[in-house]
């Protein structure tokens, strides 16, 4: 019943405490389209036991558009900097004008960076190679999600410290960008990784959102 950060706490407390506590933080995995979170996922997966926790794995798709690449800093700032966040009113300017130039160039900097980490996974075989690799390893696997969360609250006033990971990072949240063939076709490619390794008859909590069911054919 502990919160994640607790759990991470109390799994460093005894040593009889580190095992039940990491039952409890790796049984269910978040994953999202990105190159940051697969390579956490192929950590966890290369460890010498976290693996055999995971029963499940949450595949958030959503992206962030590659839109502002190439385009400067000013560009970013004016038409990609905080989208997805729902903001309302002059919220928006308000928090951009405090932010420093150099912040700025940072936020941008990182954003390339990141966006760069989705066109790998997009390219090629990349994204089911890695998933292929990881799953090998997650014997328990029972439940494959992908569920697109619900949409942000409105806000006015924007706090850094209450922003998600990535946008603390990007100063943006990935969005569902893509048509529905796109966006879903990384569930199919999950759900078939997982039916090669032999864990169909496992397979008992299988769930997708907005999917393009035409898609199941192939």
């Amino acid at each position: 019943y502990l919160p994640r950060r607790d759990l991470k706490s109390f799994r460093l407390v005894l040593r009889n405490t580190k095992t039940p506590a990491e039952r409890f933080l790796f049984r269910n995995l978040y994953v999202q389209f990105n190159l940051k979170s697969f390579e956490r996922l192929e950590s966890i997966a290369l460890h010498p036991y976290f693996g055999k926790y995971v029963r499940s794995i949450d595949y958030d798709v959503r992206r962030v558009s590659s839109y502002a690449v190439g385009s400067g800093v000013l560009q970013w700032q004016n038409r990609q900097a905080l989208q997805g966040m729902n903001i309302g009113g002059d919220g928006r300017e308000k928090f951009l004008a405090r932010l420093e130039p150099a912040k700025l160039e940072k936020f941008y900097a990182a954003y390339i960076e990141y966006v760069s980490g989705v066109g790998y996974l997009m390219r090629g075989n990349h994204e089911r190679k890695m998933l292929l690799e990881a799953v090998s390893r997650f014997p328990a696997l029972e439940g494959i999600r992908c569920s697109y969360p619900a949409n942000m609250q409105r806000i006015y006033t924007v706090f850094f410290k209450k922003l998600s990971p990535i946008a603390q990072e990007i100063l943006e949240e990935p969005g569902d960008i893509y048509s529905p063939e796109v966006r879903t076709k990384s569930f199919w490619t999950l759900l078939a990784i997982a039916c090669e390794l032999g864990y169909v008859s496992q397979l008992t909590d299988l769930h997708i959102s907005n999917a393009d069911l035409k898609l199941w054919n192939t």
